[in-house]
């Protein structure tokens, strides 16, 4: 294994099929934990049973696979980077693979062969930068005053919950890089975020604030992920830069029943 940086990493990293719904499939039943004290950045290799061609080209009933999800758990810190700012237990994104075309000249995920892949996971807090989430608003309630939110008056959107069921999830907002050199990668999920929970209802309707105006490349969005205890993350709501860029709020809509199986 060759690390590209110093630091400190105590991981866990797993893969899961990606859904055009934004859902995920059940995590591979192989892992690999590693602990390194002194290097960090790794190239982590993954080699499958059968071609990467083959494996994108199925899917449950309805359910295509858009692509193969490197996730990792645990602690890193990286070139003096402070240490994870999420739940070091949950499993978050870091990069997809989503063809058989070689993204690598450095980063991303090179293609060893037509079933294997070499992924550089340089993703630590600061780098890239998550969204600069200030606070969120729901029907519920919301995690700070909602200044801008509260400045539009009678053109703020309604907050509303569109579905049944009852809920009680944390989301979260990240950058998908789907340009340049972070092409398929993940940003860590912002620190700022939202626990929600209700009843009897359920897919929020989501007013976020930003501390600065959005700015992403043509191509990138802004995703809304959920994360439920027993089921793991995925992706419920996403807008993409032409709609993002220069704005200072967002309005989201978790698209997603409460729980939908694998």
């Amino acid at each position: 294994m060759y690390f590209w940086n110093y630091g400190y990493m105590n991981v866990v990293y797993r893969v899961v099929y990606t859904y055009a719904d934004g859902t995920r499939s059940p995590p591979s039943t192989l892992t690999m934990s590693l602990t390194e004290n002194a290097y960090c950045e790794p190239r982590v290799y993954v080699e499958f049973s059968s071609p990467i061609a083959t494996l994108l080209a199925g899917g449950p009933p309805g359910k295509p696979r858009t692509g193969i999800m490197l996730q990792r758990s645990g602690a890193v810190t990286c070139d003096g980077s402070p240490p994870a700012n999420w739940d070091t237990n949950a499993f978050i994104d870091i990069v997809r693979v989503n063809s058989t075309k070689d993204y690598g000249d450095g980063s991303g995920c090179r293609i060893v062969s037509d079933s294997a892949i070499n992924c550089l996971d340089f993703m630590r807090v600061g780098y890239p930068s998550a969204p600069p989430v200030s606070a969120w608003r729901w029907a519920g309630n919301s995690t700070a005053t909602t200044r801008i939110y509260s400045s539009l008056g009678r053109s703020a959107p309604a907050l509303v919950l569109n579905g049944a069921g009852g809920f009680n999830v944390k989301y979260s907002l990240s950058y998908d890089y789907s340009t340049g050199y972070l092409i398929g990668y993940r940003s860590l999920p912002s620190p700022n975020r939202l626990w929600a929970a209700h009843a009897n209802r359920s897919r929020p309707s989501i007013f976020v604030e930003f501390s600065a105006p959005l700015s992403l490349g043509q191509g990138d969005s802004v995703v809304l992920q959920r994360y439920e205890e027993e089921w793991g993350l995925v992706d419920v709501d996403r807008i993409g830069a032409t709609q993002a860029n220069g704005s200072s709020w967002l309005l989201f809509t978790d698209s997603l029943p409460p729980f939908f199986g694998p």
